[in-house]
């Protein structure tokens, strides 16, 4: 998932269910606002990975249900410049999800892919829609206005 930390920077992270793992992916790595951010943002992709973890139904295979997740700074490429932090995250997102060994594995995969999906496509469909109703309302108002001057 991309992560945006105080509207000012973004980072990525890759929640591993199975293994336990949270890898966090930052471009511009020793930021003071990353820094300061991090204890939050771990606690709550930790807690992402536990809800994960307990909707597959995997608490019920005798595991222990309290994960102790471990995060992970992975090394990569660092940004050049200030302001692509965004576009990188980003890609590296695009990259981990097209790659054969995806980090998010397991049955809860489909469910959460899926859902994603369909967050994006019901958006879609309210944007659209939303943008039809005001164009339409504007042809409205721009037909009144030209009755009112030619009366």
């Amino acid at each position: 998932m991309v992560i945006n930390i105080k509207q000012q920077h973004w980072i990525s992270a890759v929640v591993d269910v199975v293994d336990q793992e949270v890898n966090i992916y930052d471009s511009f790595p020793g930021l003071a606002i990353t820094n300061a951010a991090m204890p939050t943002v771990l606690s709550r992709l930790k807690l992402f990975g536990r809800i994960m973890h307990d909707t597959d139904g995997r608490a019920d295979e005798g595991r222990p249900p309290q994960l102790a997740f471990h995060m992970n700074t992975v090394k990569i490429p660092k940004q050049s410049c200030t302001y692509n932090c965004g576009g990188l995250s980003f890609a590296r997102i695009f990259r981990v999800a097209r790659s054969n060994g995806l980090c998010l594995r397991g049955s809860f995969c489909d469910p959460v892919r899926l859902a994603i999906v369909h967050k994006v496509f019901v958006n879609g469909r309210r944007y659209r829609q939303a943008r039809q109703d005001t164009q339409a309302r504007k042809r409205v108002e721009e037909s009144e206005s030209v009755e009112k001057v030619l009366q």
